[in-house]
């Protein structure tokens, strides 16, 4: 069984916020983007996204902090349903045309 670190969970989360179009923040001012909050001490892993420039945030996938692992296998869930719906949609698209 191999190990799932926090820097998995890092890599996770920079390509969720890529498949949905947003954009990773470089700090707690970075109005509109997204951050991983990472503290092992209460739980692991939770998005935040900023939501003004005092650093003010919001958890647009809920409050509930994952193990990197758990935090993983919910990202590598999300963006499979989200490729599949895609590709749905292209063919449903096609057989329209």
């Amino acid at each position: 069984m191999t190990r799932i670190t926090h820097k998995d969970a890092e890599r996770s989360f920079e390509s969720l916020i890529r498949v949905i179009g947003g954009r990773v923040a470089n700090s707690y001012n970075d109005v509109g983007a997204y951050l991983l909050d990472y503290n092992e001490t209460y739980g692991g892993c939770v998005v935040h996204l900023v939501t003004n420039k005092a650093g003010g945030v919001r958890c647009p996938f809920g409050m509930s902090r994952m193990t990197p692992a758990e935090f993983v296998n919910a990202v590598r869930f999300t963006c499979d349903v989200l490729h599949r719906t895609a590709t749905k949609q292209e063919a449903t698209n096609e057989q329209q045309s």
